[in-house]
């Protein structure tokens, strides 16, 4: 019993050892290390976690987006808007998030993927909680414009995540499956 113990122990150690060695050489490979792994670990693994989690960031901000569009016809009537005020309730979201498309790059540069995807996310949905709030024209156009606001720089700002952790020869790969959950 002592014996397997001790060459566990030494397996360990040495997967260890091999491990520091790889991650301290920058851009090495650590699919040796990787495939010492069982499946479950490879199944959970934070770079596994991080595409989950993306992937459901991804599905929210779609329903987000188009949730007051699906309900146009009901606030329509209930706010009372005409055509034209329920086409700027529609615009009001395009251009903000727009705006953010070309500069949420930039905030995840400069603050990390990490912190920007997290204030996002509290943006896009603090101002989805406040469109079911709303009783006017005005404070629907201002919720749009804060939801397109906080998505135009969530999309960016995962591409970067996305970027940070997986390896360039499985990018393509992950951002397939996080865009199959956009639409």
């Amino acid at each position: 019993m002592l014996v397997n113990y001790e060459k566990e122990h030494c397996r360990r150690a040495a997967f260890l050892i091999k491990l520091a060695a790889l991650m301290a050489t920058p851009d090495t490979k650590l699919s040796a290390v990787i495939d010492a792994r069982s499946p479950l670990q490879k199944i959970f693994s934070s770079t596994n976690l991080v595409l989950f989690m993306v992937c459901l960031m991804y599905g929210l901000t779609y329903i987000d987006r188009i949730n007051v569009n699906t309900a146009g016809p009901s606030i329509q009537r209930d706010l009372h808007l005409s055509t034209v005020q329920l086409g700027w309730v529609f615009s009001a979201f395009g251009w903000a998030y727009l705006a953010l498309q070309v500069w949420g790059g930039w905030l995840s540069d400069k603050f990390g993927a990490r912190l920007t995807l997290t204030v996002c996310g509290i943006i896009w949905a603090g101002a989805t909680i406040c469109i079911g709030f709303v009783g006017s024209l005005a404070a629907l156009i201002v919720c749009r414009v804060i939801l397109g606001l906080g998505e135009g720089a969530t999309f960016p700002t995962a591409t970067r995540a996305l970027a940070d952790w997986f390896p360039a020869e499985k990018r393509g790969f992950t951002q397939g499956i996080t865009h199959s959950f956009v639409r």
